[in-house]
């Protein structure tokens, strides 16, 4: 679930950076697959990626099981197998699993017209498959509700009930395309699909859940987030961004805002491998009904779609088979992933939405000793710091010393810093950070280009122009040469 970052500004978490290494260069000692993850998460954890839960198994066994940092709290507790996380889009698989119950029981069909359970909807020929399949075509609610918020008239609690209601009201735009014709991502259908459980169950989402799946389960730190449960967080987790002098800001829930369907659940390491283990053992529901879910769509034009019943379907990184899918709400990112014999489950709070994907990929590469990729610290930190402790010309002789053997360089994230400092409104140190860019990246005309912006709005013009002049050698059609040299000129004239 893509988060709503229009609702939250603040100085941006930094990106995670990687160095590649081959899985043979390890220690003697790392010689298990055990050892090995061992490593790659300590490196994570060093480098200020890795804060969250994290786990490994193999054919149903856990090989590795860790959690790293910290719970966002001002207290910052550690974090542990028991920490509850909210676990984003991978609420979906969960939300699917209810339908399809309900189908096993007969309450629910497949192919049920939703106008069976909602006949107030101005949608026609929609099914719970399209729903389930984010084939629909039904609206985005999410950006109806962000204007809300914009202009200051929520007051109360948000829930799929709510917007089912806003659905009903037909207060959002016409139907997207017809049903079944694409694949669009929907966080409204599975809405819609958590107001249908609770039409066919007569019970609650949040009770039905409770009931069908995390008692028998025995998942005790899982439960559906909402007005009446929250309190019940007895081990929550919060999201945050890291900032760079180290402290946090808050990127946790949005007040009045429950995601019931799409969203919603909060859950565990522990838990979620229960979770994972009956998903794998097919024990939740019937044979049949399992392979469905886990069969791509078929749109209107007999195409195939790598997305089952709230299943990501899409081949891993080495082609295997994977059943998948991850979940991003605002400062938490997971992802669960089962490659054949391996299952991997993430739980993070700390707004590094990337590295959750690229766990993945190195993940199964390391499990098949195929090269794989390893975390180091951005150069970035260190670089901020210099230049808060030590001035502009020490950290650029520090920084002439780094090379990427201690630290991960990369040539956005200087951007960022540079970012970050104009954005402060100290144009002298952006424009240093932009320079030393462009002296680790002298090929990059990106790099030209961010720089003469930093030069112009530093009134520095002459230094702009050549700055621009290599640029043009550079990439003489580059698209902005133009502008820039209007630029200059301009405000050469108005200054002078």
């Amino acid at each position: 679930m893509k988060s709503m970052s229009k609702f939250h500004s603040t100085i941006s978490a930094l990106t995670f950076s990687l160095s590649m290494l081959h899985s043979v260069a390890t220690t003697p000692l790392q010689t298990t697959k055990a050892d090995k993850l061992e490593a790659y998460f300590a490196a994570c954890s060093k480098a200020k990626i890795c804060n969250g839960a994290f786990s490994v198994s193999e054919n149903g066994k856990v090989i590795f099981s860790k959690a790293y940092g910290h719970d966002g709290s001002p207290q910052e507790n550690p974090i542990d197998s028991n920490s509850q996380f909210d676990i984003g889009s991978i609420s979906k698989q969960f939300t699917a699993m209810a339908i399809l119950k309900l189908v096993d029981e007969q309450k629910v069909g497949i192919d049920d017209n939703v106008h069976k359970y909602f006949p107030e909807l101005p949608y026609e020929n929609i099914t719970i498959r399209h729903l389930l399949t984010h084939t629909s075509g039904v609206p985005d609610a999410m950006e109806y509700l962000s204007q809300q918020y914009r202009q200051g008239t929520v007051k109360q609690a948000i829930t799929h009930r709510s917007i089912l209601n806003i659905l009903e009201r037909n207060l959002l735009p016409k139907i997207q395309f017809d049903p079944g014709e694409k694949f669009a991502y929907s966080n409204t259908g599975y809405v819609l699909l958590a107001n249908i459980v609770e039409k066919a169950s007569e019970e609650s989402f949040s009770v039905y859940m409770e009931k069908t799946f995390f008692s028998p389960l025995d998942m005790q730190q899982t439960l559906v987030r909402t007005p009446e449960t929250e309190h019940t967080l007895t081990q929550r987790v919060f999201g945050f961004f890291p900032q760079l002098d180290g402290t946090l800001v808050g990127n946790d829930q949005i007040p009045f805002l429950y995601l019931i369907g799409p969203g919603g659940i909060y859950s565990s390491i522990q838990d979620l491998n229960k979770w994972e283990n009956a998903l794998n053992h097919a024990t939740l529901i019937s044979e049949k009904t399992w392979e469905q879910a886990t069969t791509p769509v078929i749109l209107n034009d007999g195409s195939q779609h790598p997305y089952g019943f709230g299943f990501s379907l899409k081949n891993s990184a080495l082609n295997q088979d994977m059943r998948s899918h991850g979940g991003h709400w605002r400062g938490f990112k997971s992802y669960i992933a089962k490659i054949g014999d391996l299952s991997i489950i993430q739980l993070t709070n700390n707004s590094q939405d990337d590295s959750v994907d690229q766990h993945i990929t190195s993940i199964e590469a390391l499990i098949n000793d195929k090269p794989y990729e390893i975390h180091k610290e951005s150069v970035v930190y260190n670089l901020y710091n210099q230049l808060q402790s030590n001035g502009i010309e020490q950290a650029k002789r520090w920084l002439d010393l780094v090379t990427e053997d201690d630290y991960a360089i990369r040539e956005e994230e200087m951007n960022f810093l540079a970012s970050y400092f104009s954005r402060e409104g100290n144009h002298k140190n952006a424009t240093a950070v932009f320079e030393m860019a462009l002296q680790k990246f002298p090929h990059s005309a990106s790099a030209h280009e961010n720089l003469v912006d930093s030069l112009i709005a530093s009134e520095n013009y002459e230094q702009a122009e050549l700055v621009l002049t290599k640029l043009i050698s550079l990439n003489p059609d580059h698209p902005s040469i133009s502008k820039k040299r209007a630029q200059i000129s301009l405000a050469s004239k108005q200054t002078s």
